[in-house]
C-alpha cells in the first residue's frame, strides 16, 4: 500500500548518529555517550537538521594481533625505494592502531552515514552490521539507517525486520520509534503508527514531529478531536510547523 495522496506528514529524518568511543592510548577505553539531538523545526526545503556524524572506532582484533602490530609499528621505517607501497600500507595500519580505528570499520561507518547516495548507505550500513563490533545504540542506527533507506524505498518488510531489530538494541531512542512510525503510516497501519508515535513522545515529550505525525494517523482514522489536541501540542512546541497549523484550522472549521 501507498500514502494517501491527501495526507502529507513530516518527512523522513536524515539520519541519527553513532558515535564510537575513541580507544585511549593507555588502553582503556572512555564511556560512551548517546546524545539525540532535538528535533527542530524543518526549513522551507522540508529538511531536517544534521543530528551529528558517525565515527567508528574498534580496535584491531584481540590482544596478540595487537602487541605484533605495535611491535612492527615500532621498528617501522620511512617509506624509501622499492618498499614504499607495502612500509605505505604499514603505515596507515600502524595510524589505525594509534587511533584505536578499525579501517574496514570506520569506511561502513562514513558510508553508513552519508545521505547523498543510498546505494552507498545501504551498502555501509549492511557492512557495518555484519562485522558487529559497534556498541549496541551503534548497531542500532545501522539498521535504522539502513531501515530508513529500505521504507524510502517501499521494501518495507525488510524495513520492518531493521526497525524492530534497532528497538531490540536500543529500546529508549525515540527516533526508532518515530521512523516506524512513519513507516507505518505510509502502509496505512494507522493504530500501529500511533502505538510508535506515541511511544517516542514517551520517550521526548517535545518530540514535536511525532506528535504531528500522529495527530496525521489519528485523522486516518477519523478521530478528529484527538488530531487536533495533537496538532495543538505541536505548535505548543514548535509553532514553525506551519502543516499542523493548517490542518488544525482545517478540523476547527468543520
Amino acid at each position: 500500500m501507498t500514502r494517501s495522496a491527501k495526507t502529507s506528514r513530516a518527512p523522513w529524518p536524515s539520519r541519527i548518529a553513532i558515535q564510537e568511543p575513541r580507544e585511549r592510548l593507555d588502553g582503556t577505553r572512555p564511556i560512551p555517550r548517546w546524545t539525540v539531538a532535538r528535533p527542530r523545526v524543518l526549513s522551507p526545503q522540508g529538511r531536517f537538521p544534521r543530528l551529528g556524524t558517525l565515527d567508528a572506532a574498534t580496535g584491531l582484533e584481540g590482544p596478540g594481533r595487537r602487541s605484533h602490530m605495535r611491535r612492527a609499528c615500532a621498528l617501522a621505517r620511512l617509506p624509501t625505494g622499492d618498499n614504499l607501497e607495502q612500509t605505505m600500507r604499514l603505515m596507515t595500519a600502524c595510524a589505525a592502531l594509534l587511533l584505536g580505528t578499525s579501517l574496514a570499520h570506520a569506511g561502513a561507518a562514513e558510508d553508513c552515514n552519508q545521505v547523498r547516495d543510498p546505494d552507498r548507505q545501504l551498502r555501509g550500513c549492511t557492512a557495518y552490521i555484519r562485522l558487529g563490533k559497534g556498541a549496541p545504540e551503534n548497531l542500532a542506527t545501522a539498521y535504522l539507517n539502513r531501515a530508513n533507506v529500505y521504507a524510502q524505498r517501499a521494501k518495507y518488510d525488510r524495513a520492518f525486520a531493521d526497525y524492530s531489530a534497532a528497538l531490540a538494541l536500543d529500546a529508549g531512542n525515540p527516533l526508532i520509534a518515530y521512523n516506524r512510525g512513519n513507516a507505518y503510516f505510509d502502509t496505512r497501519q494507522y493504530e500501529r503508527a500511533i502505538a510508535d508515535f506515541s511511544r517516542a513522545i514517551e520517550l521526548d515529550e517535545r518530540f514535536a514531529l511525532a506528535y504531528f505525525n500522529r495527530g496525521l494517523a489519528r485523522e486516518g482514522l477519523g478521530d478528529a478531536a484527538a488530531a487536533a489536541d495533537d496538532y495543538r501540542r505541536t505548535l505548543d512546541l514548535d509553532p514553525g510547523v506551519a502543516n499542523a497549523k493548517k490542518r488544525l484550522e482545517r478540523l476547527q472549521s468543520q
